[in-house]
Parts: structure tokens; sequence; C-alpha cells
């Protein structure tokens, strides 16, 4: 780490991977090692459309034009040709980010699948690609697909799929059921999932820590002991990949979404949950995220960015409707 190399020792050429993770604060320590601020060169990579750095303290807005201090190096640096801050909170975050001068762009995509990667054009540009042909999914057949979550909607040439569970009768539900509900379905598809596609790894991103520990205990008993399971909340999934993703998003009481607008409908939480996926991408929500969302959701430009992401992903994707018990309709 910095804090253990001598103090005499300063750089030519300081370079900063995952840079929308370091907080400006603690890269200034580096900065500051620069043999020659007029001659040294310091770069950084990452990507801006992700989750920024967890800060746990509220700090002041500062006044514009003055970037963000207070996150990321990479957002701090992220200026247009006139030193202004380039805010990503547009629909199409991409053409702003373009306008900085001094930035070059990685297009190549070497995780996701095609159509997984043709999804992300719409936050990353029309020139964000797949840099390597995939093979597409070979899916064993079943007699009954109705005993199946997916069934005969599983394809080989489909990554993007939409379990909608009904909410039309969300008043008389409780977070525990909900809680049940949601761990019941997951157990289920991983079980569709693993039975019928050859899969080394299984992610399932949680928003909530509840939602993680309610799934835990019914993976406990882990019959799937030939699959990497991993369950956790989107922030410590950041950086990792696996060839399939579950994204739990179950939420069916209108004061429970209310209440955590910001958190249920973020841009950047939803990017990393999806970009997680190297074959498959499985969303498992409910009709109120999209058919009867809260008003306020529109008239803040961050949420209705979030809202617009989620249904272009439920739009492109194949949807199997569930009524309120989490039945095939």
């Amino acid at each position: 780490t910095l804090q253990q190399l001598d103090r005499s020792i300063v750089f030519d050429i300081i370079f900063i991977d995952e840079a929308t993770q370091v907080l400006t604060s603690d890269a200034v320590l580096a900065i500051n090692r620069l043999a020659d601020h007029k001659e040294s060169r310091l770069i950084v990579a990452g990507d801006p459309l992700q989750l920024p750095p967890v800060k746990r303290c509220v700090y002041p807005s500062l006044p514009h034009p003055i970037p963000d201090l207070f996150s990321s190096i990479f957002h701090c640096l992220l200026r247009d040709e006139n030193n202004i801050p380039i805010s990503l909170y547009t629909e199409k975050p991409f053409e702003q980010i373009s306008r900085c001068p001094y930035l070059s762009t990685f297009d190549e995509n070497h995780r996701m699948n095609d159509e997984l990667s043709d999804f992300t054009r719409l936050l990353y540009g029309e020139n964000y690609r797949q840099s390597r042909s995939t093979p597409s999914l070979s899916i064993r057949s079943v007699e009954d697909s109705n005993t199946y979550l997916l069934g005969s909607l599983l394809q080989p040439y489909s990554s993007l799929y939409t379990l909608l569970v009904d909410s039309s009768l969300s008043l008389f539900s409780t977070r525990s059921e909900d809680l049940d509900l949601e761990s019941h379905l997951v157990y289920s598809l991983i079980k569709e999932l693993v039975s019928r596609i050859s899969l080394s790894s299984i992610f399932i991103i949680t928003p909530h820590r509840m939602q993680r520990s309610a799934i835990r205990q019914k993976l406990l008993k882990n019959p799937f002991s030939n699959v990497s399971i991993s369950y956790d909340t989107v922030e410590r999934m950041q950086g990792k990949e696996a060839e399939c993703v579950i994204i739990c998003m179950l939420y069916r009481q209108r004061e429970m979404l209310n209440n955590e607008l910001d958190f249920i409908y973020n841009r950047q939480r939803i990017n990393v949950s999806i970009t997680r996926a190297k074959q498959l991408c499985v969303l498992l929500t409910s009709q109120l995220l999209f058919n009867q969302p809260p008003l306020e959701l529109f008239v803040n430009g961050n949420t209705r960015n979030a809202y617009t992401l989620l249904s272009n992903y439920v739009n492109k994707s194949t949807i199997r409707l569930l009524d309120n018990h989490g039945n095939i309709k």
C-alpha cells in the first residue's frame, strides 16, 4: 500500500485502476507522490456508470462548476472541453461522457454474450460490442414444461428473462410473505436452470440483507453442489461475474416502495446487477414496479432514468407472468 512506501519515493506515472471506486481524498495521497506535476502523468481507469465509493458521511453540496470532490477520482476528473463537470444523470450518459477531451473509451466487452452486450448499448453507446462470439446455451428439453418457471420460454439464443409477479393483491400480503415467496421462486428457478443448463456459477443479487438472509436459509442445504452459488447485495458483487445472474426486486408494498424510491430505482445499481452476467440474466420483480410506480419517480431525473433502464430490460426480455402466489398464469 501507499502507506508502506518510503516517503522519499516518487513516481513519473501513476495508474489508478477501478478509479470509480477510489475516493478523491485517497487518490490525492498518491497524486502527491508524482515527481513533477508538469511532466508526470496520471492515468485513471474505470466505469463511471457503475456504483461509486460507499460514503458514510454527509458532505455539503458544492457550487457549480466545482466537481464532486467527495466522490471518486474518476468522477472528479470527468469534465468537458470547458473544464465543466460532466453530469451522468441523463437518459444517454455516454453522449455526455464522450465530451471529455482526454478520455479514451474501451468499446470491447469481454464478459457478456451478444444479447447482453446489445442491451448495455443503451448506456454505453452504439459502438459498444462483444469482443468475440460465444456459443449459444445448450438447453435440455423437458417433457412437461409447465412444471418449471421458465419451461418452454427458455431458449438457446435468449439471455434476458423476467419473472413478473402479480401485485394486485399486495394490500393483503406482508413483507415477510414476500420474502418467503421470493426465496421460494429463487430456489425453484435455480433448480430448473441447474437441471437444464450446464452452469458453473450463479449470482443472486439482492438489494437488502434481509432478502439475502431469506434466500440463504432456503439454500442452506445446497443440493446444487456442482454449481458455485453466491448471494449478496450488489455493492459486494461489483467487480465479479457469473454465468447466470438472478436479480431479486420483488416489492409489492407501495409504502416500502415510496420510502426507498432512490434506493430501488438507482440506475448504477441496476446496471451493475445486469452486467455481472456472462450468459443469462433473470429479473424477479413485481408488476407494481412497472405498471403502478409512484408518481414521485418521474419528477426526479435520477429515478426516472433508472425506471427507463428497467423498463427497457423488461421490454427486451422474455416475460413469464406469475400470479400472486408465484404460480404460472
